[in-house]
């Protein structure tokens, strides 16, 4: 993986997600809304856009403070440093681009034909 923020079990389970909320159906697989899909479990006012240049956009228009207290270490702590990630443009990129590999590998392994899901990938929870 070049990203740091997901690794490979993760991104399998966001694509797998993607594609067992459609089965039987089909499904158009589109990274744009699976990491908007994403971000809303961490942060519901985040969301990625792509700009006029093709480049991905991470817009925070609510970032997760701290909080003060006893637990102020620990609360919002994996938000945050996921916000700071999405934040860095290459790291986003990377991203993105593992994404859009395991997708296609998924797909040349037989785990997605005709754009469903098939049986391995329903049987399949985790990769490693």
């Amino acid at each position: 993986m070049k990203n740091k923020i997901l690794n490979a079990n993760n991104i399998y389970s966001l694509i797998r997600d993607e594609y067992i909320i459609s089965f039987p159906h089909e499904l158009i697989f589109d990274t744009l809304e699976l990491l908007n899909r994403y971000i809303k479990n961490h942060n519901k006012a985040a969301f990625f856009t792509v700009d006029s240049n093709g480049e991905w956009v991470f817009n925070n228009p609510e970032p997760t403070g701290k909080v003060s207290g006893p637990f102020e270490n620990t609360v919002g702590t994996t938000a945050r440093t996921l916000e700071a990630n999405l934040s860095n443009s290459a790291e986003l990129s990377n991203l993105v681009y593992d994404i859009e590999i395991m997708h296609q590998w998924l797909a040349q392994a037989h785990f997605i034909s005709s754009l469903t899901a098939t049986e391995k990938m329903l049987s399949i929870r985790t990769l490693l």
